[in-house]
């Protein structure tokens, strides 16, 4: 989990957005102290441009690893779901990482409703789960336990295999839509 490629790239983008957006604020101000204000209409229309390189969804996927990163999770947890317009990107940042897997240990009072709209993007609740992570809180320090339920990412029909063997999460597109295709045959959906 910690090693995540696409996570760690995602830092990275991250990292170099806010020292570009440091620099360009350094920018405004120097523009202001000189009391350009023409400069200054300029800079914010240009700025108009630079927007975040995440939506919300990536964002909330990004933190969830990170946390679970950084506290030592015994798996992937997901501690805050996103808001319903994000949860499409969350669940497809999930994918693209490549995690198959993962706790919902949220306690929101719009939880029902978050757990029928992760079905809604093709994950399945599999069993409840106890996750553990290290906790520093309160003048407490140690290992906490936390009640969840565990979902998979790709519902049943979307982790099926190729009939190469590989796992089609793992397959070119065209392979992917040749055994989508050949899927929805089998159970009489298509030509």
């Amino acid at each position: 989990m910690k090693n995540n490629t696409y996570f760690q790239t995602m830092n990275q983008i991250s990292a170099e957005f806010g020292k570009a957006q440091a620099q360009r604020k350094a920018e405004k101000d120097a523009i202001r102290k000189a009391g350009d204000w023409a400069a200054l209409d300029a800079w914010h229309e240009r700025e108009k441009g630079f927007k975040y390189p995440f939506t919300n969804g990536q964002d909330k996927a990004f933190c969830a690893w990170f946390e679970s990163v950084r506290d030592e999770s015994s798996t992937f947890e997901v501690r805050d779901l996103p808001w319903d317009k994000d949860t499409h990107d969350f669940v497809e940042t999930l994918r693209a990482a490549g995690i198959t897997e993962f706790a919902v240990t949220d306690q929101s009072t719009a939880l029902m409703r978050l757990l029928h709209l992760l079905a809604a993007e093709g994950c399945t609740m599999q069993e409840l789960c106890k996750v553990t992570r290290n906790e520093i809180c309160w003048g407490y320090e140690g290992t906490a336990g936390h009640d969840g339920i565990l979902f998979h990412t790709y519902s049943n029909h979307q982790n099926c295999r190729h009939p190469s063997g590989r796992q089609l999460s793992q397959l070119p597109l065209s392979q992917k839509l040749e055994s989508h295709q050949g899927f929805l045959r089998f159970w009489g959906f298509g030509s």
